[in-house]
């Protein structure tokens, strides 16, 4: 199975496939015909989408062990359907996962928790990360942020309160901005790849402590 966004989850129709998110809902039993499901809510950078968790699926009966308040991150094996021609998003496993097995803990910070003038560089750093070739950096950066409330409140605050890049979300462009431009400057003084990284990333926490 491959690892997809919840953006896509409408080009894999009939097949089954895996994401990652944060769990932003949860919704009492519904009827659907003869049968019920619940309704999870779950949410990336990119998207929001409902999960439908079928009654006969033994997931069913552990929904409620999990906590909307705390954002879990889940990773959830599911097959996108069409019924009667809306999609519906069929639920086989779900459960939560820890840094360590998250793809990208920068893809799946909850859309609606991003700031509009932040979302250009939200992008650019889950580039980023996506092209760390060091696993130890790579899980520097998800083990930081994989704590939803250190990454909501990095891609949402201010670098400054009234000097630079003092609007919501100004932290993560500044961070960003000098992450790569101590990556471009590695490069131009001819440093190995694991040292260009590992400027990138210092230069992308370096204002960490602000959060």
């Amino acid at each position: 199975m491959i690892l997809t966004t919840l953006s896509m989850l409408d080009q894999h129709i009939g097949q089954a496939v895996i994401v990652q998110a944060r769990l932003t809902g949860l919704k009492p039993l519904m009827p659907f015909s003869d049968s019920h499901y619940r309704v999870i809510q779950v949410s990336d950078c990119a998207a929001n989408q409902l999960l439908h968790v079928w009654a006969t699926n033994p997931v069913f009966e552990y929904l409620d062990l999990l906590s909307v308040k705390e954002y879990p991150a889940l990773e959830v094996v599911c097959l996108p359907v069409l019924l009667d021609g809306r999609l519906y998003i069929k639920v086989d496993n779900v459960y939560a996962i820890s840094s360590a097995n998250i793809h990208n803990a920068a893809q799946i910070v909850p859309k609606l928790f991003v700031p509009s003038a932040a979302r250009k560089s939200l992008g650019s750093m889950i580039s980023a990360i996506n092209s760390l070739q060091s696993h130890a950096l790579r899980q520097l950066v998800n083990d930081t942020f994989s704590d939803y409330r250190v990454m909501n409140t990095f891609v949402r605050c201010g670098a400054s309160w009234n000097h630079h890049h003092s609007w919501p979300g100004g932290l993560l462009a500044h961070s960003m901005e000098v992450g790569q431009l101590a990556a471009m400057n590695a490069v131009a003084l001819q440093h190995p790849r694991l040292s260009v990284e590992a400027t990138f990333v210092a230069g992308l926490l370096h204002d960490l402590g602000k959060v």
